[in-house]
């Protein structure tokens, strides 16, 4: 029977708990639930060797920054006594493994995000930047932050009677009434997605999950197609029904079958807020992102990268893996030309679509690699770049292009920050040199931040090429963009989300 131990927490581990040294133990032990700074009562239940991991019995001295958490279902899986004789859970009650920071105050969270970041990137962490939080558009308070009601997409498990689950602790799955993050939109989606016993014991059976997804354009769903629905298949048929929802209806078959997805009911895509702009955006169905799950992200991101980059009036800009156009649209008014890349042939149709009408922005489809060697070779000149790859090593080969077209500066936009930090050194070999990361945070409650990290080129990174006089060439846009609905009707289109309008910005302190 493990024994209880005294520890006392001094960092943020990368995953989210609390983390402390034993005497004459140098391995750290990892608290969940716990808070930098505090004093706990903890047993170890598991050890790999490089570190262990400690379930807290006691809260001995908290934290001044430890809240109450405004969830029900969130809170350690087992009792925890707080120093005021207060027990967590005592009942030892399913809790929900989404959120993992409620318990802790929202500056806090900020300031741990960016120790986590500057941990990470080690002599470089003097470039990070303090957290930029989004503003939240609905409260008279200039200051007030959106931490909750803003996510716009979730997946969700079914029990045996078909009702929607998010997972619990333990691994299995929590039957929950509402999310708190959720955006009015898709809280009215989950609320409104209700079957009967019989039907929804049919569906578990046939179905292994249903994701949501919205655009957050407002706080109702309205009469038109507002968002997606998609059912995950087990065996690959669509099962028997019957709902009335205004969003569109997918089937993803398992993982392996060559026509992914099926759409039953409705269009292939749906509208989704990018700044002032409304864009079409396709089913979360991919791996790849290809606009964000927080409300305000899709306005927020791009304008908070130009910032970074400080993007001139004047000046031409790539957009590349643009994804369905929303830098893009964002930033039209803010440069003299943007040049949008997209190689996902469906994100590149909805591109297209949503670049009618705005003369700045040009559309090159196509792998990154080549279509930027074309543009080498047509003598286009730019001036900074907006990358948003599906890895950070997708970046490399692009550099020396990127040099010979003139690019003096580049940001990149990640979830990895690991990732990042790995690449710093291989990115600076190829030409450029990082000078600023600007984290965001677009998940409040988890220990994940979105980073946009700027490099600037090398005053010598010239490598064999002499790049002509500042021009760019524009390409001619088509008589009339693609069609949506002439776009397959079996799509491996990626996850999407939607944002909302008037997005703000506050750094913590």
């Amino acid at each position: 029977m493990p024994q209880p131990i005294e520890l006392t927490l001094t960092k943020i581990a990368p995953t989210g708990e609390a983390a402390g040294t034993l005497p004459g133990d140098p391995r750290p032990v990892l608290v969940a639930d716990a808070i930098p700074g505090e004093r706990v009562l903890v047993e170890i239940v598991e050890s790999d060797g490089e570190q262990r991991y400690a379930r807290l019995l006691e809260v001995i001295e908290a934290s001044p920054d430890r809240v109450t958490p405004p969830c029900p279902y969130f809170g350690p899986p087992a009792p925890v006594t707080l120093p005021d004789g207060t027990i967590l859970n005592p009942e030892s009650a399913p809790r929900c493994a989404g959120c993992v920071w409620q318990h802790i105050a929202y500056e806090r969270q900020l300031a741990l995000k960016r120790e986590i970041v500057v941990e990470q990137m080690t002599t470089l962490g003097k470039l990070v930047e303090d957290v930029a939080a989004l503003g939240d558009p609905a409260s008279p308070d200039e200051d007030a932050v959106l931490v909750y009601g803003f996510c716009t997409e979730m997946d969700f498990g079914l029990d045996k009677r078909g009702r929607l689950c998010l997972p619990d602790r333990t691994g299995g799955l929590l039957v929950v009434e509402e999310c708190l993050l959720h955006q009015p939109q898709l809280a009215q989606l989950f609320a409104a997605f209700a079957v009967d016993e019989e039907t929804g014991t049919a569906l578990a059976q046939e179905l292994s999950g249903i994701g949501l997804a919205v655009g957050g354009t407002g706080d109702e769903l309205g009469a038109g197609r507002g968002g997606a629905l998609v059912l995950e298949s087990r065996r690959g048929d669509a099962p028997q029904l019957d709902l009335d929802l205004p969003v569109n209806v997918f089937l993803r078959r398992p993982a392996g079958d060559a026509a992914q997805a099926d759409l039953l009911v409705g269009e292939w895509t749906h509208s989704a807020a990018a700044g002032p702009a409304t864009i079409a955006v396709y089913p979360p169905l991919g791996d790849r992102r290809l606009s964000w799950p927080h409300s305000l992200g899709n306005e927020a991101i791009p304008m908070i990268a130009a910032t970074l980059l400080e993007v001139q009036p004047f000046e031409y800009l790539l957009d590349i893996w643009a994804g369905y156009g929303a830098n893009s649209v964002v930033l039209a008014e803010q440069c003299a030309t943007i040049i949008a890349v997209e190689d996902d042939p469906l994100a590149g149709a909805a591109l297209q679509s949503n670049l009618a009408g705005v003369d700045s922005v040009d559309f090159l489809g196509g792998p990154p690699d080549r279509v930027l060697k074309e543009m080498m070779r047509d003598n286009y000149r730019v001036h900074a770049a907006l990358l948003s790859p599906p890895t950070v090593a997708d970046v490399l080969p692009l550099l020396t292009h990127l040099i010979k077209l003139g690019v003096s500066r580049l940001a990149i936009i990640t979830e990895e920050s690991g990732e990042l930090a790995q690449s710093v050194a291989a990115i600076q070999a190829r030409g450029y040199n990082l000078t600023a990361i600007q984290p965001v945070d677009l998940q409040p409650h988890q220990e994940s931040v979105t980073l946009i990290a700027r490099f600037d080129r090398q005053a010598d990174a010239t490598p064999g090429y002499v790049p002509p006089e500042p021009q760019v060439r524009p390409q001619s846009r088509p008589a009339r963009p693609p069609r949506l609905e002439e776009s397959p009707r079996r799509a491996r289109s990626r996850r999407t989300a939607g944002t909302k309008k008037g997005s703000g910005t506050k750094r913590s302190k």
